[in-house]
């Protein structure tokens, strides 16, 4: 598995620069026509991390979102948010994220935690980012810590980082309806993760996630795989709506042994941003409308209130980046 991960790894790194080339037409004719016309704002504190041009045009493209939200404290979250993914957490892997299998007694300890518990689930708590009726929850006890120490080595093989074990939540059951809006993960704690899928009774509900090759993509996790992903930096979330009776996943969170970024790091870049003359502009309709709910993202005018994804028509995006002609 591990010598497989890391072959895996390997070929992603070799075909980043064909997938950036094609990736996401209509954000590279968006944002500008040559990275000679960046946004001040954007040229003034350095490059996004890392460096990729596709990466580079999209987080462009959402700071020109950020600039132009109305509400103040939304802009100032929007900020926060940006210059934690953007410039203050590095990368650990060349495009942030990874499909791979759940070892089998993994699977098969959490599906006989799952079937045990499912006629007794809780009620989770409110999440401000699940829209609809609140998930259900079953606990895993013990269990958690031995999960967490079983995952662990595959963390550490993809990401090239010896981690510490923060936590493991779940199980979460979601429930007909729920949406999960698109965001980044707890900057102290959430870094490493992965998004274990233990069973469904629903049709195909994708985790959408941008990584750093500029794609934004629709995973459709199966029983018995699970995600690995930069979740402090790689947005995601659930924008359609869960179509059947259920959906549960477990979720595995570390962090780098020698880890010490804060929301503090970010408060000071998004200040540089904030106090720059003229961040805030008006919405002169050049970017698709960009707002905020706690800390997750939205896009307003768009089907299922997110604009990047299959099936959506970008030519409305093209016509307006067009009229503008850079940022």
């Amino acid at each position: 598995m591990l010598r497989a991960l890391a072959t895996l790894a390997t070929l992603a790194t070799l075909a980043l620069v064909a997938l950036e080339a094609s990736a996401e037409p209509w954000l590279d004719a968006a944002v500008s026509k040559s990275h000679k016309k960046r946004d001040p704002i954007a040229k003034k504190y350095g490059q996004w991390i890392p460096e990729t041009h596709m990466w580079r045009k999209r987080l462009d493209y959402r700071l020109a979102q950020v600039r132009r939200i109305e509400s103040s404290q939304e802009r100032w979250d929007a900020a926060m948010n940006l210059a934690v993914s953007g410039l203050l957490v590095k990368n650990f892997t060349s495009v942030g994220y990874e499909v791979v299998k759940t070892p089998r007694h993994v699977h098969e300890k959490l599906n006989a935690t799952l079937v045990a518990g499912f006629d007794r689930q809780r009620t989770e708590h409110k999440v401000d980012q699940i829209s609809g009726e609140v998930a259900g929850f079953v606990d895993l006890g013990r269990l958690a810590n031995e999960i967490m120490a079983d995952l662990k080595p595959m963390h550490e093989e993809w990401s090239s980082t010896k981690l510490r074990a923060s936590n493991a939540y779940g199980l979460r059951i979601y429930r007909p309806g729920n949406t999960l809006t698109m965001h980044t993960d707890k900057l102290e704690t959430h870094v490493i993760s992965a998004i274990v899928h233990v069973d469904r009774d629903a049709e195909p509900w994708p985790i959408v996630i941008e990584g750093y090759d500029g794609r934004s993509v629709e995973v459709d996790l199966q029983p018995g795989e699970m995600l690995f992903y930069e979740s402090a930096k790689c947005i995601h979330g659930r924008p359609r709506p869960l179509e059947g009776k259920w959906y549960t996943s477990l979720f595995v969170h570390y962090r780098p042994v020698d880890w010490s970024l804060r929301m503090e790091d970010a408060r000071a870049l998004a200040e540089k941003w904030w106090g720059s003359e003229g961040f805030h502009v008006p919405d002169d309709g050049a970017f698709d409308r960009l707002q905020l709910t706690g800390t997750g993202y939205y896009e307003p005018d768009c089907e299922h209130r997110w604009c990047d994804l299959p099936g959506v028509d970008h030519g409305d995006a093209e016509r307006r980046a067009a009229a503008r002609g850079e940022l």
